[in-house]
């Protein structure tokens, strides 16, 4: 039902009201409307990311779901964007954990056990380095 049948109803059901109390009931409705409005827009952007299943683990859907639907008022977070593409931003999000969801690494980006104790040594030197020039600073 629109609006205006709406308030055409409500007028005809409350015939002594005051304007400000059909102004108040109207706003109510819209009130109530927004809510509703809010609850199938969260549905039709979860069948949306629903889509890439399979594509994606579950997991990293439903984190992905439940940061973009967060609430600030009448908006969802991906609603605030001036452009948002589940597909560019789950590929994005995927890129950005990329280990975090059982992702698993090529061989070119595996440390091996040699490769790991050589950055190891490295990063003790540098570490040892600026402890040492700290050091110098206070004596």
């Amino acid at each position: 039902m629109k609006s205006e049948e709406l308030a055409a109803q409500w007028c005809r059901d409350h015939p002594d009201a005051t304007l400000e109390q059909a102004f108040m009931a109207g706003l109510g409705h819209k009130m109530n409307m927004n809510k509703d409005s809010l609850s199938a827009r969260k549905d039709k952007f979860r069948s949306e990311v629903l889509m890439y299943r399979g594509k994606y683990p579950d997991d990293m859907l439903k984190d992905f779901f439940e940061y973009w639907t967060e609430c600030g008022g009448r908006k969802m977070r991906f609603e605030k964007e001036r452009t948002f593409e589940v597909s560019k931003r789950l590929v994005r999000w995927s890129n950005n954990d990329f280990n975090k969801y059982g992702k698993q690494l090529n061989s070119s980006q595996q440390q091996s056990p040699g490769n790991r104790k050589e950055s190891v040594e490295r990063l003790a030197d540098l570490a040892s380095g600026v402890l040492q020039g700290i050091a110098r600073k206070f004596d």
